[in-house]
């Protein structure tokens, strides 16, 4: 089992001389858990983050990525079923178009009818 002060993105280790900041001490317990090696911070440093904190936040992540990935699916689904109530009245609205556009050809033709025999209908 190896053991690391610090791990860089490479997976090469690297002694850290200065205090590590918070994105540092993620970045080297999520390398450290990677490769299956204890985390081990310099002297002059005091993780904030323990192994357990990163896997409960990582857990909580997942749990917040499964939420969203259900929503998505809600609102996807929502949105054939908008889009197929859509069709239904562009179909709707077309049978109308169409209704109303035989009744105006029966107007003419009886337009056309009394004009050509002088009658009031």
């Amino acid at each position: 089992r190896q053991t690391y002060t610090a791990l860089d993105e490479c997976g090469e280790t690297a002694l850290e001389k200065e205090k590590v900041v918070w994105w540092r001490t993620s970045q080297l317990l999520e390398a450290c858990l990677r490769v299956g090696a204890p985390f081990i911070p310099a002297d002059n440093v005091t993780p904030t983050v323990t192994v357990t904190d990163w896997r409960s936040g990582a857990h909580n992540l997942m749990l917040q990525l499964q939420r969203v990935r259900h929503d998505m699916t809600a609102v996807k689904d929502e949105l054939e079923e908008l889009q197929l109530k859509s069709t239904d009245l562009e179909r709707q609205t077309t049978a109308e178009e169409d209704r109303l556009e035989a009744i105006m050809l029966e107007k003419k033709a009886l337009q056309w009818y009394v004009h050509a025999y002088g009658q009031d209908v």
